[in-house]
């Protein structure tokens, strides 16, 4: 995977391996050319420095271990073909790695999306909690944030955090959406295949914040280049 990254920071192609969950073996790579943005997933993404270096925008997905897990039950008993048994075995029996290779990585991220319970406590969505930090810009929130059950942005153990609540006024998610876009001329080409809808069971639904029986969307990056998230 890092002589991947690096051969597309290099504008060159590869050769993605392709792994088949049906079936548990390796298919036919996938020819996989450099473009503008590249958006990679997987749970190694900042374990070496090379690795870390590649990015121009690293996240870092950090949901509570109970909501993860109901995520990857969901996503491996409906799309790969598992039972929730074999999924929770498999949980259990990479705890401790995960504890030792794949959280500390955590540190690494400009940006760190988490999940909570909503404000509201409604079962059906979440709020989500980002830690915004200094290695990478941001937009200008500021006229959207406020202390009465909207956006809160606040300072914790000198990182910022911002809260969006699960319930969010449609019409407020539209004008921050804007002024995000706004900020982000050079991007404004994606614009226009941009939408908030996630797979929800069989149905696609649209999300202004999250649901909770969904997973995270892809993330757009920020800037040119790689983005990564783990």
């Amino acid at each position: 995977m890092q002589q991947h990254l690096i051969l597309l920071r290099r504008g060159e192609s590869i050769l993605k391996p392709v792994y088949g969950h049906a079936d548990g073996k390796f298919g036919p790579p996938k020819y996989v050319k450099p473009k503008a943005f590249t958006v990679v997933e997987g749970l190694l993404g900042y374990h070496t420095e090379e690795m870390r270096n590649v990015c121009d925008v690293r996240v870092f997905l950090a949901p509570p271990e109970e909501l993860r897990r109901r995520w990857k039950v969901n996503r491996d008993c409906t799309k790969r073909g598992y039972t929730t048994d074999q999924v929770l075995a498999e949980l259990d029996k990479r705890e401790d790695d995960s504890v030792s290779f794949i959280r500390p990585q955590e540190r690494y991220a400009d940006l760190v999306v988490s999940f909570t319970s909503s404000s509201d406590r409604n079962p059906d969505h979440l709020d989500a909690e980002l830690t915004l930090r200094d290695g990478l810009p941001n937009p200008d929130l500021s006229p959207f944030t406020d202390s009465d059950g909207g956006i809160t942005l606040r300072e914790q153990d000198g990182e910022r955090l911002l809260l969006i609540p699960g319930q969010l006024d449609t019409e407020r998610a539209g004008a921050i959406e804007h002024a995000i876009w706004d900020q982000m001329q050079f991007a404004s080409h994606l614009r226009s295949q941009s939408d908030r809808t996630v797979a929800l069971g069989g149905d696609d639904v649209r999300s202004d914040t999250r649901d909770a029986d969904a997973a995270p969307p892809i993330l757009e990056p920020a800037t040119g280049g790689i983005a990564q998230s783990a």
